[in-house]
């Protein structure tokens, strides 16, 4: 558990120097290592990084895929608002 959570640290260090690109695959990299005590910056990550398009979670968490939806949703309704 230790491992991957210092795997998550260490992408979301990477992540915040990060451009945009490599965001995003750093972004689709924490999905699939992401959990816990990290999903509120995963959340925030997400919602920094995608714009629109597809993202890759092939190896997500329920929890990271969860995280996307929530904020693909919201989008969806600010755009209808």
């Amino acid at each position: 558990m230790r491992g991957i959570t210092r795997k998550a640290d260490d992408l979301f260090r990477l992540a915040k120097e990060a451009d945009l690109e490599k965001r995003f695959r750093v972004m689709e990299e924490l999905g699939r290592v992401v959990g816990g005590q990290h999903m509120g910056q995963f959340e925030a990550l997400v919602r920094e990084t995608v714009r629109s398009g597809t993202v890759d979670v092939t190896g997500w968490s329920r929890d990271a895929v969860s995280v996307l939806l929530v904020v693909a949703d919201a989008r969806d309704l600010q755009e209808r608002g």
